[in-house]
C-alpha cells in the first residue's frame, strides 16, 4: 500500500483482488485492478527480488526473492498487451454480465443489452486497425512504466501452443494473433449461447404474477409465444386463452386488495390451484426446470471443488451446504457473537460456554 501511495498517489484502489473467484464479474474487476496497479506491483516485486525495503535493511528470505523474480520475468510485453486487450473487450461485456448474474435476472431485458454489445463488438471488428492501435499504444505506455520493451514472440515454423501468424511489427502481430482472434471468439460465443430459441423459453416468465402486473398488457403475447413453443407440454391448449384471462383477473383483484403477490416461480407454484389452472401449472413446471432465475446455485456448485476434498469426506450435508453458501457469499458480514449464542442454545451442554480467560 505504501508503494502505491508513493508511485500512484491518485490511484482509486490500493489492493489487488483475486481474479479466480467463482463469479465472472469479479474476474473483470480483477483485470481492471491489475492494469491500474501494475506499476507499483512491479516495483514492489523488484524490491523483494533485490532484498531491499524502505527501511534499508534486508528482511526477505531466499524463497520470497526467487518467487518475486519469477513473477517479474512473467511480466513481459506479451502479458501486458494481452491484459490490456482482453480487459477492454471483457469490459464491454460488463453490463450484460451484471444483468445475467443478478439474483432475479430478466433475460428479456438482457436481450437489449446483448444486441447493443454485439453491435459494439461488430463495429470494433470493422474498425479493427484504429481500435487495436489505440489499445496497443495504451499497452506500450504501461510497458514503458515497468521498463518492458515492445516486442513480439519468436516466430517458429511449427507452433502448437499459441497463434503463430507472421507479421512485420509487434503491433501487427498482436492485431492478427490476439485482438482479431479473441474478438471473433467472443462474437461466436455470444451467437452460440444466445440464440433466438433461448429467448422464447424465457418469455414464459411473464406468467409470474409480479411480472404480469408490471408488463401488462404485453405479458399475454409473451406467454402465448412460450406456450406455442412448448405446445406438446400444454394439457389443454384450446382453453389456454380463457385460462389466461381468469389468471389475469385473479391477480389484478389480489393486487387491488393489497395481498402479497408472488414474485418467483417457486412462490407461484405454492400459490396456484393446479386443478383450476392446469395449463399454467404445466407452464410453471417447465419453467422451474430451466436454470434461469438465479446464479447462486451455480456459484455454490463451483465452490464444491474447494470444499469437498478428501479431508472432508465425512462431512454431513447440512455442514456442506452451509460452507458452500458462505463461500459463495463471502462478502456478507456475520455477527460471530450471535452465532456462538445460537450454537449454545441449540446444543446445550453441561460445560458452561464462558470466557475462561
Amino acid at each position: 500500500m505504501a508503494k502505491i501511495r508513493e508511485l500512484l498517489p491518485r490511484a482509486n484502489h490500493t489492493v489487488l483482488i483475486d481474479v479466480c473467484r467463482t463469479r465472472w464479474i469479479e474476474r473483470i474487476d480483477g483485470m481492471d485492478r491489475i492494469v491500474e496497479l501494475l506499476y507499483p506491483v512491479t516495483a514492489t516485486l523488484e524490491d523483494i527480488s533485490l532484498n531491499r525495503n524502505s527501511h534499508g535493511d534486508s528482511t526477505w528470505n531466499p524463497t520470497s526473492r526467487h518467487d518475486a523474480q519469477s513473477l517479474i520475468n512473467a511480466i513481459n510485453f506479451s502479458f501486458i498487451v494481452s491484459l490490456v486487450i482482453v480487459r477492454h473487450i471483457l469490459g464491454l461485456t460488463r453490463p450484460l454480465t451484471v444483468k445475467l448474474q443478478q439474483k432475479a435476472m430478466d433475460l428479456l431485458k438482457a436481450k437489449d443489452e446483448l444486441a447493443l454489445l454485439k453491435s459494439v463488438l461488430e463495429d470494433m471488428s470493422t474498425d479493427i486497425d484504429n481500435r487495436h492501435h489505440n489499445l496497443y499504444q495504451e499497452a506500450v505506455t504501461i510497458a514503458r512504466q515497468v521498463a518492458v520493451q515492445p516486442e513480439m514472440p519468436r516466430i517458429a515454423q511449427r507452433q502448437m501452443h499459441r497463434n503463430n501468424a507472421p507479421a512485420a511489427t509487434p503491433e501487427g502481430y498482436f492485431k492478427i494473433n490476439l485482438t482479431r482472434v479473441f474478438l471473433d471468439h467472443v462474437l461466436q460465443q455470444l451467437n452460440t449461447r444466445f440464440q433466438d430459441d433461448v429467448f422464447v423459453c424465457y418469455k414464459g416468465i411473464s406468467i409470474i404474477p409480479s411480472v404480469l402486473l408490471a408488463t401488462d398488457p404485453a405479458w399475454k403475447a409473451n406467454v402465448l409465444e412460450f406456450c406455442n413453443h412448448y405446445r406438446q407440454d400444454i394439457p389443454n391448449y384450446a382453453g389456454l386463452k380463457a385460462e389466461l384471462l381468469l389468471w389475469e383477473r385473479l391477480w389484478k383483484g389480489r393486487d387491488n386488495r393489497g395481498d402479497i403477490i408472488p414474485d418467483s416461480l417457486e412462490a407461484t407454484l405454492k400459490d396456484i390451484d393446479k386443478d383450476a389452472y392446469v395449463n399454467i401449472y404445466s407452464m410453471l413446471k417447465v419453467l422451474i426446470t430451466i436454470p434461469i432465475s438465479s446464479a447462486s446455485c451455480e456459484r455454490s456448485i463451483s465452490s464444491l471443488r474447494n470444499l469437498k476434498n478428501y479431508l472432508r469426506n465425512t462431512m454431513t450435508q447440512d455442514r456442506l451446504n452451509g460452507l458452500a453458501l458462505m463461500h459463495a457469499h463471502r462478502d456478507m458480514d456475520f455477527d460471530l457473537e450471535r452465532i456462538i449464542d445460537l450454537f449454545a442454545e441449540l446444543h446445550p451442554r453441561r460445560m458452561r460456554m464462558a470466557n475462561i480467560l
